[in-house]
Order: structure tokens, then sequence, then C-alpha cells
């Protein structure tokens, strides 16, 4: 005999929600017969209950069960699969076969921090889960929508003597995902420390970045930090996508350029599909003699 319960809470944003009640089975395991309502063993909770999310970003959910009754117990955490599919944003998600698991990894893939729970009399124990959505789907457009996904649980184990219910649950934690298409900003550059006498010494930057995401990219730019041959950070400044242009840095950990000298072009919005060339010198003093230079941008002006 089974018993599910699903209460689903689904935001028509770009969210992940997750719902707040678990469906158990049970199955007779010992040599007393079950209660006819048996006993509800733990009951879930998750934070945060709403997750934005987008092609490309990582997600995580804490889950946390809590034991409500007294006997030390262990539930096993098997598997993250989806189990439905709509195209566009959805509430009413239905839930068919799950997907194969080659199908499955073109969305996402996903860990959990803990894959059993050990769960002391009326105490909790937590698990994180991360969820890892992929930028295939920039080619395949119909993946982005509202999924139905389910996390499986194992059967109870009983790590102390049974209780007067000698029973075993075992079930699974609905989620709602929905996907919204997003900007991706990808780069392709080359960066060199150019030293003079006397200074300032200047870094150039110089290649393209290309919007290989569905929607328009807003706040778009280079973030650039260098350092010294100690370590030390010398510049910590986020740059438009630019070409010709020349940037003053004011010096220190977490500052940012100062000045814009002049130049051809500067973009902070980028198009899907839209590529620039960049060509920015960023003045500084010291030397660098390593740095990062990462694309940013938001997917809301």
């Amino acid at each position: 005999m089974k018993r599910r319960n699903y209460i689903i809470s689904i935001a028509l944003i770009v969210i992940v929600m997750v719902g707040l009640v678990v469906y158990f089975g049970y199955s007779s395991i010992g040599t007393e017969s079950p209660a006819s309502t048996p006993p509800l063993l733990y009951t879930p909770s998750v934070s945060p209950q709403i997750i934005n999310a987008s092609q490309g970003s990582t997600q995580q959910v804490n889950l946390t069960l809590t034991s409500i009754c007294s006997t030390k117990i262990e539930i096993p955490i098997e598997a993250l699969t989806i189990n439905g599919y709509t195209i566009g944003i959805s509430d009413n998600v239905n839930a068919s076969s799950p997907w194969s698991t080659s199908v499955q990894e073109d969305v996402f893939n996903y860990s959990f921090s803990l894959n059993q729970l050990i769960l002391q009399p009326f105490k909790s124990n937590s698990t994180i889960i991360t969820i890892n959505l992929t930028d295939s789907f920039n080619e395949q457009p119909t993946t982005l929508g509202s999924y139905s996904l389910d996390i499986s649980f194992g059967k109870i184990i009983f790590l102390s003597p049974p209780s007067k219910y000698d029973i075993s649950y075992s079930g699974g934690f609905p989620i709602v995902m929905i996907l919204a298409p997003s900007a991706n900003l990808v780069s392709s550059l080359t960066t060199g420390e150019y030293p003079s006498s006397p200074p300032p010494n200047l870094l150039n930057i110089s290649g393209n970045v290309t919007n290989t995401g569905e929607t328009t990219a807003y706040n778009a730019g280079l973030h650039v930090v260098a350092y010294t041959s100690t370590g030390t950070v010398e510049i910590n400044v986020t740059v438009p996508l630019a070409y010709d242009e020349t940037f003053n840095q004011d010096f220190g950990t977490g500052a940012v350029g100062g000045g814009l000298i002049g130049g051809s072009y500067s973009v902070t919005e980028l198009d899907s599909g839209q590529t620039v060339d960049i060509f920015s010198d960023i003045y500084h003093e010291g030397t660098v003699t390593n740095w990062t230079v990462t694309p940013v941008w938001t997917n809301t002006p």
C-alpha cells in the first residue's frame, strides 16, 4: 500500500520552487501487522524555497529532514530525476516517465553533499543538493520551460531496536523547476602587461566578446583582477566592453576604475548573437604578473 501527498507551489517567474510535503510508501518488514494509519517518522523542509534559475547557472537547495520518532533511523537520498516537462512557464507540469540519463544531462547534473541522512530521535540532519544547469540548451530551446523533478528516498533503515510499528517507509520529494532563457557572454581575449618608465604601466586587453545566450545581456563588462608577483591585488575593476578605450585604476584592493579618457566605443548591452571587439588599456602603478578577465552581465536592466 502506498500513499502520496504532493503539494507543489510555483511563482510564475524564473524560479525553482520546492514542494513542502513528502509522500511515503510503506511495507511490513516484521512480525507485527502495521497500523491502519502508520506513524510519520520524519518531516522535510527546504531552504531557500524560491531560487532564480537560468541556463548555465548553479543552484543549491538545502534539504533538511527532522525525526519525529523515538528510533534512530537512516534515510538514503538516492537520485534527482526529471519526471515531467512543459514548454514555457506553467504551474501544471504533468508527471510522466523519467527521462533517460543522457537526455537529462543535457539540462543539468547534480550532486548531494550527503547521500544518506542519519536522524537521531527527534533531531534533524541536512544535505545540500547542487544543481548545475548546462549551457547546452542554447541550441535546444525546447528544453527551456517547466520541469517536474523528484528526489528519490530509499527505504528507512532502523539503526536502533524497532519501534512498535516495525515498518519501512520509502518515497520521494517533489520539486518544480522553471527555466527561462538568459544571456551568456563568451570571451576570446588576449591580455598583456606593458611596463613604462616612469609609471604608470598599462594592462592591455584585446579580442572579442559574444553573447551566445537567448536574451540581451545588460550591464555587460569585463571584471579584471590582476596581481603582483607577491600576490598583492594591483587591479580590481569592472570596465565596459570597449574598443580603443583607456581607463585609470584607483590603486588598492577593491578599487574601481576612475576615469574614461577617450576612444571609439563603449558597450554595456549586448543582444543575443552579437559580438563586439575589445581593445582596452587599464593604466596602473606597479607591475602585474598574472590576472583574470571575466565577462559579467545581468539578465535584466
